[in-house]
């Protein structure tokens, strides 16, 4: 059995309840690993789990930090998801999302080379602002759900990680 954060894979034996068997035991895998708890510091929100930082570091540090707990910077995927880190962050607050376009200007990735598929991005953003390069993406906190700006690497901010 081979379980990761985004991929399940269930090798089952032929049962003579056929297919419905290995459904089940996907689901028992699922719900059990639904169940489990983060490490002390780490939140909770679905099947992953989430840290904010108190310091603050550019983006390849941050991200660096990450690496070095068995995780990444977050990618938020679902308004869900993106609510609950709003959720995390102090009033005013930005933090690091693992969202750049650092190898092809405009072309926006997660850190681990998926596509953008649901966007968060504030009013005009993102802009490069003044002509700067700004290729790293911030969470910017408000009272909704938060927006998404695009900032200087070398600019400082806490950071959010996920596994």
């Amino acid at each position: 059995i081979f379980i990761s954060p985004s991929v399940y894979t269930v090798a089952c034996t032929k049962h003579h309840t056929g297919i419905l068997h290995c459904i089940d035991f996907f689901f028992f895998l699922t719900s059990s690993f639904a169940g489990m708890s983060c490490e002390t510091g780490w939140s909770k929100f679905g099947m992953n789990c989430y840290y904010d930082s108190v310091t603050e570091l550019d983006w390849v540090h941050s991200r660096l930090v990450c690496l070095s707990m068995g995780a990444d910077l977050v990618s938020i995927n679902t308004a869900e998801e993106q609510a609950f880190i709003n959720g995390l962050l102090s009033p005013q607050v930005n933090a690091w999302i693992g969202l750049n376009d650092i190898h092809s200007e405009g072309k926006w990735k997660w850190v681990d080379g998926t596509a953008v598929t649901t966007t968060f991005w504030g009013p005009g953003q993102p802009n490069s602002y003044n002509g700067t390069n700004q290729d790293c993406g911030e969470l910017v906190e408000n009272s909704l759900m938060g927006q998404w700006n695009d900032e200087d690497c070398s600019a400082e901010n806490i950071w959010i990680c996920e596994k």
